[in-house]
């Protein structure tokens, strides 16, 4: 599994995002962690990636992609954790920051 985080500098035009999902696709990313987000859905990234993301009130928040191959799990009660497997590892992580369920 790779995993990345990247700094995206709040871009939000077509040809930036397709930069970086290239980017993400050539280095073939199952997760990538994003800092400085500025929106809340992107139809270029969701064609290949589950987003979770929290732009925040000043455009500069957080967001997680998860390749769409890797099968998200939310726990039975409403939390703030996210689950992942790809087998035979399974993979929790904390994303208070980026997604929370309420």
């Amino acid at each position: 599994m790779k995993i990345a985080t990247i700094n995206i500098a709040r871009i939000s035009s077509e040809e930036r995002l397709i930069l970086l999902l290239n980017y993400c696709l050539t280095q073939k990313f199952d997760v990538v962690g994003l800092q400085e987000v500025a929106f809340a859905s992107c139809p270029i990234l969701e064609n290949h990636f589950q987003l979770f993301a929290a732009p925040g009130p000043n455009k500069a928040g957080t967001a997680i992609l998860v390749a769409k191959h890797l099968a998200v799990q939310y726990p039975p009660k409403k939390s703030e954790w996210i689950f992942f497997q790809k087998a035979p590892y399974p993979y929790c992580g904390e994303l208070r920051w980026a997604f929370n369920p309420n």
